[in-house]
């Protein structure tokens, strides 16, 4: 297909059952050259399974990548992995300003029509992401630059 010069996704992988089979069918989209720029909240690479269910169940996913299994399937798709920049660091932070959010505004999310159970139901979720990722620091953040290699050269062609 290659008919791509970037591929850019924010924090979507997640969400997909066959990660390396994505970012294949990615790969496969990219024109020679082309590269593939992704962020995504996984699991970190020792996390136990278990310690993610609360985060798997709620978002529609039955299990999280992780750092290490996405650097084995950029490369087995074909691309070469040229950067990741772990900011997995800040997840607590970023979770408790999730719930700050929320607080913030939750009378133009009620107006909007959201419920009262969805949005403390929702504070819940993220206050306890961030509990968990401050005592066992679980959940990995980071950002995968990829690049599709160029097409080889023809035989015979200096």
């Amino acid at each position: 297909m290659g008919a791509f010069d970037y591929i850019w996704s924010a924090e979507v992988l997640c969400h997909a059952g066959d990660k390396a089979e994505l970012l294949t069918q990615l790969a496969r989209c990219l024109r020679p050259g082309g590269a593939l720029v992704f962020s995504d909240i996984m699991g970190a690479d020792a996390a136990h399974e278990g310690a993610l269910k609360a985060f798997t169940d709620r978002n529609a996913t039955t299990a999280l990548g992780r750092p290490a299994a996405y650097r084995a399937a950029i490369g087995a798709a074909g691309l070469t992995c040229l950067a990741f920049w772990d900011n997995s660091h800040h997840l607590e932070r970023y979770f408790r300003a999730m719930v700050a959010q929320i607080d913030a505004h939750e009378a133009e999310m009620l107006a909007a029509g959201l419920s009262e159970a969805y949005l403390a139901n929702w504070r819940k979720s993220l206050a306890s992401r961030s509990e968990t990722q401050a005592a066992h620091g679980v959940f990995a953040w980071g950002v995968f630059v990829a690049r599709k290699p160029d097409a080889p050269a023809a035989e015979g062609v200096a």
